[in-house]
């Protein structure tokens, strides 16, 4: 659990972790530089699971989420952060889901908003499906990740520092492409929103790096070159179009649902919905619920 500046919600989500139903694991708190009380909160509890760590300075979320990936030698690495609060069977169902999906190199849960109003998250459980939504959305709650440590160490994976505001929806793509993904269809975490965090505060910063994850998805297909690219961004950015852009963005689709089809990269069908998604600027009906 990355900690930074969150004196306020900080002892109700340890405390949601000390708690868990499954109590076997280390609880790993890196504290990256706070500048208000969250030291003194994280050392007044004495619980000897925890394993309390500090950056020399304020690094940001990438690096300390990557100092925590190198130090845990568990056989799973569980996410937490520090706004948010863990439901207490989280960890078993977790651990359990894994145990019993011996393939599965990574997995989220459905989640629910609190404080600024109330969204359930309902994410889907199919790799490929959840593959083809990376395209042009988020499909697994950073904060509800477990990963099987052993494939993190195997193919090298860890968040990239070049983004800074998007670091998790960077590292999904990276994953998927070495094992298979999914998420347990049930709630296990509530989502604080408050208007502090990155999400709130770096929104225009956070949607920047988010389509340059998206155009670096298609460039695995075909390399956009600098038209093309700029035309596809557009349609990222849900910019108005000329008749003569829209149409070649139906030629552009058409190359890439042909490009797909040869290199199997993404489900055909799963794709095209995406593409579809990506041209009418709509989301899965069934991602939220309200």
């Amino acid at each position: 659990m990355p900690v930074y500046n969150c004196e306020h919600y900080l002892n109700e989500a340890i405390q949601s972790i000390l708690h868990q139903s499954y109590y076997e694991f280390d609880f790993v708190i890196i504290n990256d530089g706070s500048t208000d009380k969250s030291s003194e909160v994280i050392r007044s509890f004495t619980d000897s699971r925890i394993v309390y760590l500090e950056n020399d300075r304020h690094a940001g979320l990438p690096y300390t989420l990557n100092r925590g990936l190198d130090l845990i030698n568990h056989t799973y690495i569980i996410r937490m952060d520090a706004d948010d609060i863990s439901l207490p069977t989280r960890f078993g169902s977790q651990i359990s889901f894994m145990d019993a999906h011996a393939d599965v190199g990574l997995s989220g849960t459905w989640f629910e908003e609190f404080e600024a109003g109330s969204i359930r998250y309902c994410f889907s459980d199919d790799y490929q499906r959840l593959k083809a939504q990376m395209l042009y959305t988020n499909p697994i709650g950073h904060p509800t990740v477990i990963f099987r440590n052993h494939l993190l160490k195997k193919f090298g994976l860890q968040y990239d520092p070049k983004f800074y505001y998007c670091e998790d929806y960077a590292f999904w793509p990276l994953c998927a492409r070495k094992f298979p993904i999914s998420n347990i269809p049930e709630v296990l975490l509530k989502y604080r929103r408050h208007n502090k965090q990155i999400s709130t505060e770096f929104a225009a910063q956070q949607k920047e790096e988010a389509i340059r994850v998206q155009i670096s998805q298609i460039d695995l297909l075909t390399k956009l070159n600098g038209q093309t690219r700029n035309l596809y961004k557009k349609v990222l950015e849900k910019q108005l179009l000329t008749e003569e852009e829209q149409i070649k963005v139906e030629r552009l689709f058409s190359l890439l649902i042909d490009q797909n089809k040869q290199s199997r990269l993404y489900d055909p069908s799963f794709f095209k919905i995406a593409l579809e998604r990506i041209r009418t600027h709509t989301v899965d009906d069934d991602l939220f619920d309200q």
